[in-house]
């Protein structure tokens, strides 16, 4: 497992313990290549059940997407909508 920076982990900890408080809406804020997406990594390591939205497979434990293939109909359609954490990256968009 790669080793968080300072930074990375006190986001992670954040997080974690919002979710202790019931706080179950978060948003992480960084600078471009910061490490966002290890930060996701991590996160999605310590939920108990699936987490994101998908390539073409439907049903693993971890589904990623991106913005401009969630939205698709077809794909949505194929999704359990059971997922217990969903990250969002480049949100913006």
């Amino acid at each position: 497992m790669l080793a968080l920076r300072d930074y990375q982990r006190r986001a992670v900890d954040a997080v974690t313990a919002a979710a202790v408080r019931g706080c179950w809406r978060y948003l992480i804020a960084l600078p471009t290549v910061s490490g966002k997406t290890v930060i996701f990594a991590r996160l999605e390591r310590q939920r108990p059940s699936r987490t994101q939205g998908g390539t073409n497979e439907h049903d693993p434990q971890i589904v990623r997407a991106s913005v401009q293939t969630l939205p698709r109909k077809d794909r949505l359609a194929r999704l359990v909508p059971d997922f217990n954490t969903v990250i969002v990256d480049e949100g913006s968009h």
